[in-house]
C-alpha cells in the first residue's frame, strides 16, 4: 500500500487502482464506527470516488463524445423521472447518492471510455478477487459456522443468510461471483491438469457453497448462466450435454423429495 502511494496514482493502470479503491471501501465498511447510509458514510464513500475521479481526469482516455453525451443526457432523465415519481424527500444523503452514480458514469464512460486493459492485466486483477473472495469465504465458514452449516439444512432459508464481515448477504454474493466467474474463465482456458487446475476446482467448490449460504438468488442463477455461456463458447458439445444433464436434474428434483426441497424450498424459495 505504502509503495502504491510513493508514485503519482495516475501512472497505475485501472485494475490496480479499482482494486485499491476496492479494498478501501470494504475497510470503511467493516470498521466505520457510523450507521450505513448516514451522512459521515455517505461522505466518506463519496470522498473515496473522488480520488478515483481524480485518477480518471488525469488518466483520461475519452470514448466516443457524441455516443456518450446522449447516453448521459438520457441517464440523468431517467434519474429526474423516478425521483419525481418518488414521493419520498432525497435528503442530503439522497442527493449525494445520485451524484455518486453520476461521476461513476463520468469516470468508466466518459473519461476512461478508451482506457485498455491487456489479457495479462485482467488475469492479475482476476486472481486478487478470488483471494480476497477466498479470505471471505473462510471468514464465514470459521466466525460464522453456525449460520453457515444452515446450507446443508433444507428447512432454513431466510433468517439464516451469511454476510462473512460485509454489510450484507447481497453485497457477499456479488463477490464470490465475480471470483467464481474469474474461476471459471481460468479453468476453461487450461490446456493442461496442473497443480492451480485442483485448486481451481476446490476454490469453485468453497465459493460456491458460500455462494448458496448467502440466500441469493440472483447470484445462484448468475452463476448458473455464466457456466453455460463459458460452455458454450468454449465447448459447444459440452453446452449440449450439460443442457441434457441439466434437463435430468430438474426432473429428478420433481421426483427425488429430499432434491426436490433443496432445490424449490430453500434455493427457489
Amino acid at each position: 500500500m505504502a509503495k502504491l502511494l510513493k508514485k503519482n496514482l495516475y501512472q497505475y493502470k485501472i485494475t490496480t487502482v479499482l482494486f485499491f479503491y476496492w479494498f478501501l471501501v470494504i475497510l470503511w465498511q467493516t470498521f466505520r464506527p457510523v450507521a450505513n447510509r448516514s451522512l459521515i458514510d455517505v461522505l466518506v464513500k463519496f470522498g473515496l470516488l473522488f480520488l478515483l475521479l481524480i485518477y480518471a481526469v488525469k488518466k483520461q482516455n475519452i470514448a466516443n463524445r457524441r455516443g456518450m453525451v446522449f447516453f448521459i443526457l438520457a441517464f440523468i432523465m431517467s434519474q429526474t423521472i423516478t425521483y419525481m415519481v418518488d414521493t419520498a424527500p432525497l435528503g442530503i444523503t439522497g442527493y449525494f447518492n445520485l451524484l455518486m452514480i453520476i461521476m461513476q458514469v463520468v469516470v468508466f464512460l466518459v473519461l476512461l471510455g478508451n482506457e485498455t486493459i491487456s489479457k495479462k492485466e485482467i488475469k492479475d486483477f482476476g486472481r486478487w478477487v478470488i483471494i480476497a473472495a477466498l479470505i471471505m469465504a473462510l471468514y464465514n465458514m470459521i466466525f460464522k459456522y453456525n449460520r453457515f452449516r444452515l446450507v446443508f439444512n433444507s428447512g432454513a432459508t431466510y433468517g439464516s443468510e451469511c454476510n462473512s464481515f460485509l454489510y450484507s448477504n447481497h453485497e457477499y454474493a456479488v463477490y464470490l461471483s465475480a471470483a467464481l466467474i474469474f474461476l471459471m474463465w481460468f479453468l476453461f482456458q487450461t490446456k493442461k491438469i496442473d497443480k492451480l487446475f485442483f485448486f481451481r476446482i476446490v476454490a469453485i467448490v468453497v465459493l460456491f457453497i458460500n455462494v448458496l449460504s448467502t440466500n441469493s438468488r440472483t447470484a445462484t442463477f448468475g452463476l448458473i448462466g455464466a457456466f453455460y455461456v463459458f460452455l458454450f463458447f468454449y465447448n459447444k458439445k459440452a453446452f449440449v450435454v450439460a443442457l441434457i444433464f441439466g434437463g435430468l436434474f430438474l426432473i429428478l428434483a420433481n421426483e427425488i423429495e429430499s432434491l426436490h426441497d433443496f432445490v424449490y424450498k430453500k434455493v427457489l424459495k
